[in-house]
């Protein structure tokens, strides 16, 4: 029956939305945000420029210039790029700082009677897992790590024979204490202790202050660093509190080649390094890579120093070509024939 019938309430003129009731349980961000993808992109450049950076400076990508590149390289990076199905630039970063580490420290290039600088190259290759940035990291440091292959053999060549002279030098050590004890004897000069040898190297993974000290002291002309991951290259800098900033502004000066000075653990005297040269190359995400340079390295000098690259994300898709092996063969003969250049008191000349 009607009397029976539960009431009902009637719908207001302008009932209010569920949308607008939640609203104030939205952040301030919700909020505000644009509706437009016009009005989205001027608030985003407005944050932009409110935590210190030019928004103009943030353009849309930009190929690398291959074509600039001398025909070996170039060729190089595009059928590395096209059989990859990477971007050109993933190619040209680590290729060039293999070639600036090869010619090292043996030419400069004089911009100023005074200002000379030596071709080191550090690049970052910035781009999220499955973009393809190791495939040219290897095919980049090839050349190198075949080199670094035929050192060590030589170096344990050399370590076997310099074992064999310590032996020599011991036996004789002692006959000449024994010769020196009897007094009838005429004094006899000691023997001469043989020199550890110098082990060439090219390539190193170590990016610890010391060890690369070590490293270069032996081999002037400089070094490659070569990382898949420069997230351990730049979290590593200042690890330990009691070099706090040592680490970093040590590293500036290798990009410079210049002098430096190393202490060693459990050794009074310091490694002096005549020219600190390493060129470097990696890959790295964007998140870390952002998280790394917010931190510490945003105001020193060091993101400066590097090229970066970061181009979109490539379609993944199966690539049915293959790169002429006389492309990476040049390469290859370009890379050792640079490392064949020697130096001299005037680059210039």
């Amino acid at each position: 029956s009607v009397a029976d019938a539960p009431e009902v309430e009637e719908p207001e003129a302008n009932p209010t939305p569920k949308l607008v009731e939640g609203l104030e349980k939205l952040p301030e961000d919700a909020k505000t945000r644009p509706r437009t993808r016009a009005g989205r992109a001027k608030q985003r450049q407005q944050k932009i420029k409110q935590r210190g950076f030019d928004a103009m400076a943030i353009k849309r990508y930009r190929d690398f210039p291959t074509e600039v590149l001398p025909p070996v390289l170039r060729d190089l990076v595009k059928q590395a790029a096209k059989a990859m199905g990477c971007a050109e630039a993933f190619v040209a970063a680590p290729a060039l700082t293999v070639v600036a580490a090869a010619i090292g420290t043996t030419r400069e290039l004089k911009l100023k009677d005074d200002w000379r600088v030596p071709p080191m190259i550090w690049t970052a290759m910035i781009g999220s897992s499955g973009t393809l940035k190791s495939p040219p990291l290897k095919l980049a440091r090839k050349p190198v790590q075949e080199m670094e292959s035929k050192a060590d053999a030589d170096r344990a060549d050399k370590m076997r024979q310099y074992k064999e002279e310590k032996m020599c030098y011991e036996e004789s050590v002692k006959n000449w204490r024994e010769q020196n004890r009897k007094k009838s004897a005429e004094p006899v000069p000691p023997p001469v202790e043989p020199t550890p040898p110098v082990y060439t190297r090219y390539f190193a993974s170590d990016t610890t202050i010391e060890g690369l000290g070590r490293i270069l002291n032996d081999n002037p002309r400089g070094i490659l660093v070569i990382r898949d991951e420069l997230n351990g290259w730049l979290g590593g800098m200042d690890a330990f509190k009691a070099t706090k900033g040592m680490d970093t502004s040590h590293w500036l000066e290798m990009f410079n080649g210049e002098t430096m000075t190393v202490d060693r653990k459990g050794d009074d005297r310091p490694l002096k390094v005549r020219s600190a040269a390493v060129c470097i190359s990696g890959g790295i995400q964007p998140q870390v890579f952002a998280k790394a340079i917010a931190s510490d390295h945003r105001y020193n000098g060091l993101p400066a120093r590097l090229l970066l690259c970061w181009p979109p994300r490539p379609t993944r898709r199966w690539i049915d070509y293959t790169m002429d092996p006389d492309v990476e063969h040049n390469y290859g003969v370009m890379v050792k024939r640079l490392y064949l250049l020697q130096g001299t008191d005037n680059p210039l000349t």
